[in-house]
């Protein structure tokens, strides 16, 4: 049983809460937000609004870990939820008015609003015991896969229907993420007024002393950073696509597909949390890469919609173990004296190599629709059998 302090409890369920709202929208505007640029301006503009957005998320999301490290984690939060609100307020101007808008709503969703990444799970590794961290996790994409799910059925298939209804229900998705981020209590404790540039310094010297014994810390967590940055910025976004012009997947399947992806990680994240507790993060994200590269190839290869669908929901319930291990891996890897920012410098990272992936993806498909997945088959392989070879 997880003992927390009653601010702590409060604090951990605004947290899921707020992830919740988040999700909702998320789960519906990961599919439809690129397949609406790839309609109206093509793969190539595509990859490009997407390596720009990541361009943006590389400077914010580590500007994020360190402020929240210096300033503290609501502000951060609070801001990360406004600029959220700021994206869906483009997003919808432009479905219904100028559909330039939806490359700025991009860029506002996929850019700016990565600030509170890194500190929302920094949030609840001060939440919980160490021993429990997986289990808490879980339970926050549980909640999180749920709202996805209802996102992306419920908005899919009401966009359609009526773009008004759609548009307040995300517009009240996003306002409240706002208003559980101003609830929320702040988990450090300032005693004195606090020199923002020297605490910078500070943050800085002790990431880099906990960077100089990076063989026994965060070098795993950064080589399976990289190659996964490359493999999920490469594909995330053409999915929809390859469904629709290849595989001939209504949207409104899409949309189902989507759907019932979080669903299956509703019940898949509970037990991915004490597998991860249980067998060790390590061995779980080994296990799950090969795993993924094998769902990912059905994926491609098979030609009947329906089996080309369920192949895809098993790599992303299969991903959905990977990432509570590679996130448990990471934290408990991130330097002690600076772990906001050791996490956001990860993140960093991420984004960094992610500026490049949705273009070389877009590339791909120009050449043929094909290579940007086999290209992340085999990353997926190669990642495999890098993390049996370091401990």
């Amino acid at each position: 049983m997880i003992t927390l302090s009653l601010r702590i409890k409060r604090n951990y369920v605004l947290i899921v809460l707020a992830r919740a709202a988040l999700m909702f929208v998320n789960g519906f505007l990961i599919w439809y937000l690129p397949l609406v640029i790839k309609e109206k301006f093509g793969a190539g503009l595509l990859g490009l609004t997407f390596s720009i957005a990541s361009m943006l998320s590389t400077t914010v999301g580590f500007l994020g870990g360190v402020l929240s490290d210096n300033i503290g984690r609501k502000p951060v939060i609070v801001l990360d939820s406004i600029l959220t609100f700021f994206g869906i307020v483009l997003f919808v101007l432009g479905y219904t008015i100028n559909s330039v808008l939806l490359l700025l709503s991009a860029l506002a969703l996929y850019g700016f609003a990565r600030i509170g990444d890194a500190v929302i799970e920094t949030v609840i590794y001060e939440s919980v015991d160490e021993a429990f961290l997986g289990r808490a996790l879980s339970i926050m994409f549980t909640i999180g896969a749920i709202a996805a799910s209802a996102g992306s059925i419920t908005l899919g298939y009401i966009v359609k229907q009526t773009v008004v209804l759609a548009s307040m229900l995300l517009i009240i998705s996003s306002l409240l993420y706002i208003l559980i981020s101003i609830l929320l209590k702040e988990t450090i404790v300032k005693k004195e007024k606090i020199d923002l540039a020297h605490k910078l310094k500070d943050t800085l010297r002790n990431l880099i002393n906990g960077l100089k014994s990076i063989r026994g810390g965060i070098l795993l967590p950064l080589i399976i950073t990289i190659f996964m940055s490359l493999e999920v910025g490469s594909t995330l976004y053409l999915y929809p696509a390859f469904m629709k012009d290849i595989k001939r997947i209504t949207e409104n399947l899409i949309g189902i597909i989507y759907g019932v992806i979080p669903l299956l990680q509703t019940f898949i994240y509970p037990f991915a949390g004490v597998v991860v507790d249980k067998i060790g993060a390590k061995r779980t994200v080994t296990l799950t890469l090969f795993l993924q590269a094998t769902a990912v190839t059905c994926f491609v290869l098979l030609e009947e919609p329906v089996y080309a669908g369920l192949a895809l929901v098993t790599a992303s319930g299969i991903g959905a173990i990977y990432n509570i291990a590679y996130r448990t891996l990471l934290i408990q890897r991130a330097p002690k004296d600076a772990k906001a920012t050791g996490i956001a410098f990860i993140n960093t990272v991420w984004d960094i190599i992610e500026i490049l992936a949705p273009s070389i993806g877009a590339l791909l498909w120009l050449l043929s629709p094909y290579l940007p997945f086999y290209f992340a088959i085999t990353l997926l392989l190669s990642l495999g059998l890098i993390t049996l070879a370091i401990k």
